[in-house]
């Protein structure tokens, strides 16, 4: 999608105004080049791989900016219910939170402790050629992940983001 002039300088004012850091994948990186080599760019599994990688690499850059204890993964199509943060401040030991899509599919949002966030990234970079959902890697290697009893994050995207799979889907 091409963006006008005063589009972008609309964004680039709100990345100045809230000190947004955009990070751009390097498709240089090995990790990459091994993903392009080994895997045609519209199938399914170069899809689901790449989104792995896209995760570890950014959330990587994330950890290599800050030191905060606790790190948020929240997909762009996304939208957070204001009780999430009111929920994380009364609880005590996050090693890992999701919040569920509606209809349990996906993790429009993940809130990791630091350490764990480590762990799981080590795991994606070591299996990524291995086509396994970002979220399976909470359960096929058993990390210890609790869900909200409440969904806070909802998608609300009209597309899928599967190349393979663009249709409009239903609002919500």
């Amino acid at each position: 999608m091409l963006i006008d002039e005063s589009e972008q300088q609309q964004i680039n004012n709100i990345i100045k105004q809230y000190s947004f850091t955009i990070i751009n994948r390097n498709e240089t990186d090995h990790y990459y080049q091994n993903l392009n080599a080994n895997y045609s760019k519209d199938s399914y599994n170069y899809w689901r791989s790449h989104l792995c990688l896209d995760f570890a690499y950014s959330m990587n850059k994330c950890l290599e900016m800050t030191d905060t204890p606790l790190i948020m993964w929240l997909e762009d199509d996304t939208i957070m219910d204001i009780n999430l943060f009111t929920e994380l401040s009364k609880m005590d030991n996050i090693t890992c939170l999701t919040a569920y899509n509606n209809g349990g599919a996906g993790f429009p949002c993940m809130i990791f402790l630091r350490d764990f966030l480590i762990q799981l990234i080590q795991l994606i970079y070591d299996n990524y050629m291995d086509d396994i959902p970002l979220d399976y890697y909470l359960t096929k290697f058993n990390l210890s992940c609790e869900g909200f009893t409440k969904n806070y994050a909802h998608h609300i995207g009209r597309m899928k983001s599967s190349v393979l799979q663009r249709k409009p889907i239903e609002k919500i």
